[in-house]
């Protein structure tokens, strides 16, 4: 069986199916969109994750079938992360939206926000 299509399946989420070449095409979307909020590649890097396999980019498939990758970005010739992007796009008409795009934030458990 090709690995073409990847189907997640939770109890919140019904089925969706997003194969490769759909979801390489929203990720590039997503980098291309944080690349020019954040000065073009002259000023900005997204992390590896987004030049690599689809599959390998940090996504989720939301219940109401759109996608979000959040990711990092930084500086050219640095090692440094110093953005964060999350881009939410649907994958049926391409519209897309800029969640966050900023200083890289400290992750906070749920526990840890009571």
């Amino acid at each position: 069986m090709s690995q073409d299509n990847f189907v997640l399946t939770q109890s919140n989420i019904s089925s969706f199916t997003i194969n490769s070449f759909k979801l390489n095409r929203l990720k590039n979307y997503a980098r291309q969109t944080a690349e020019e909020a954040n000065g073009g590649l002259q000023k900005y890097r997204a992390e590896p994750s987004m030049h690599g396999p689809a599959f390998d980019s940090p996504y989720v498939i939301n219940e109401d079938g759109t996608v979000t990758f959040t990711f990092l970005g930084k500086l050219p010739n640095t090692s440094e992360y110093i953005y964060e992007s999350i881009v939410n796009i649907n994958p049926d008409n391409f519209a897309l939206e800029i969640e966050y795009n900023g200083s890289v934030r400290e992750s906070v458990d749920d526990d840890d926000a009571m």
